[in-house]
């Protein structure tokens, strides 16, 4: 089977989207996968790329389709480039588009994955402009697009609710996590601890510093637990900052910890470093307001690291029965859990067996094997017809 993927945020993306990309062209490339992989890639930046296609695996099979475009060929400025891509989809058996936004073709199913509907279900944690361009492009990718992997249970009914598609074409696949992510030695975390500055114990939390993502209750849990409950330890932060400078030193300021807290920066999600952070650390906090599906409270159970998570949106989903889960605004709820993980040795240990169990359960050759199997069931369930696509009688069932 013949499959053209939209590689284009592999490069250029971070994070998440970045990751999943990367993967599905290492899982697709593969010799035994029985794809043959075409990559388009839109960008201009040329060694950027040629630096990220060295960075996959040796053995990655893929056939490159270089555009010198922006991101997406939408626009009526780089009509070249939409023309070549649609004579592309002449060779090729099905798209995949691998974020929002998916281009037109009128002889060509396209599969478009869901990474999460945050601008659709909560816009109003995030800013006016980018809910009202996130809004259009999903409106255009559903307009364009036969069949959609949301990453999870959540964002598929979220998205059902939404949108008038068909159930049947809608298969929710969760995300994977990678195989770097495992307990590290006190010896290899101990020169990664040094470099950071981190001379003590920690609590650790990974992703976006964002309001979104619920960061007061992170500041709020981890004051409550120096000021009220005598943790002598240090807070890190590892992802990129979403608030003014002003802004981050007021909070810090305000939840008196300013001397405390560790910014790691956004970390490459293939470097040892996060992998290193998520081993040492006494403690994972994931408060977030909204995910598609996350990944970080799954990497931070496979290095050994208590989670304590909000109970909204998928993460229930993602975690599972190990981690402990509350109400994202439930201030006495994660004041009393951060101390019950940190300070009860015996039940943080059970938390952590649990994490280890959970993670294990998502190897991303699962996530994979489920995206090919997909395909092969768009491409046995359909007939052409003059106005586009449609599903036969087969019903192609949701799975998880």
């Amino acid at each position: 089977m013949r499959v053209l993927l939209n590689a284009t945020d592999g490069p250029l993306s971070v994070r998440a989207i970045r990751r999943y990309v990367t993967e599905m062209i290492t899982g697709l490339g593969a010799e035994d996968s029985g794809i043959e992989l075409h990559l388009a890639l839109f960008s201009h930046r040329f060694g950027l790329v040629r630096r990220y296609l060295r960075s996959l695996p040796p053995g990655t099979q893929y056939k490159l389709h270089l555009f010198p475009a922006p991101r997406r060929v939408l626009s009526e400025r780089y009509r070249r480039s939409r023309f070549e891509l649609r004579r592309l989809a002449k060779r090729v058996d099905l798209y995949h588009e691998t974020t929002v936004d998916s281009p037109h073709f009128d002889d060509l199913p396209v599969v478009a994955t869901l990474h999460g509907l945050c601008p659709l279900v909560t816009p109003h944690l995030l800013k006016p402009e980018f809910v009202e361009q996130m809004t259009a492009a999903y409106r255009r990718t559903v307009s364009q697009s036969h069949y959609f992997i949301p990453v999870s249970e959540t964002s598929r009914r979220e998205f059902l609710e939404r949108f008038p598609v068909a159930a049947e074409s809608v298969r929710a696949i969760p995300l994977g996590i990678s195989s770097i992510f495992h307990p590290r030695e006190p010896r290899e975390v101990a020169g990664t601890l040094f470099d950071l500055k981190i001379d003590r114990e920690y609590v650790l939390y990974v992703g976006g510093i964002q309001r979104n993502k619920n960061i007061p209750r992170v500041l709020r849990t981890f004051s409550h637990l120096v000021h009220h409950a005598g943790f002598e330890g240090q807070l890190v932060l590892a992802g990129d900052l979403h608030y003014s400078n002003a802004e981050w030193g007021m909070l810090l300021d305000q939840h008196r910890i300013i001397d405390r807290v560790v910014r790691a920066g956004c970390l490459d999600p293939n470097s040892p470093i996060l992998a290193q952070l998520y081993s040492g650390a006494a403690l994972f906090l994931f408060p977030s307001y909204y995910e598609g599906w996350t990944s970080p409270p799954l990497e931070a159970m496979a290095c050994g690291a208590p989670v304590l998570a909000s109970e909204s949106s998928s993460i229930p989903e993602t975690v599972g029965n190990a981690a402990v889960l509350h109400h994202p605004d439930d201030e006495e709820a994660w004041c009393a859990s951060a101390e019950k993980l940190i300070f009860d040795v015996e039940f943080a240990e059970s938390m952590r067996e649990k994490g280890f169990q959970r993670a294990a359960q998502f190897p991303w050759k699962k996530t994979v094997e489920r995206t090919i199997e997909f395909y092969r069931q768009i491409a046995k369930g359909q007939t052409m017809q003059d106005s586009g696509w449609s599903t036969r009688s087969t019903v192609l069932s949701p799975s998880y």
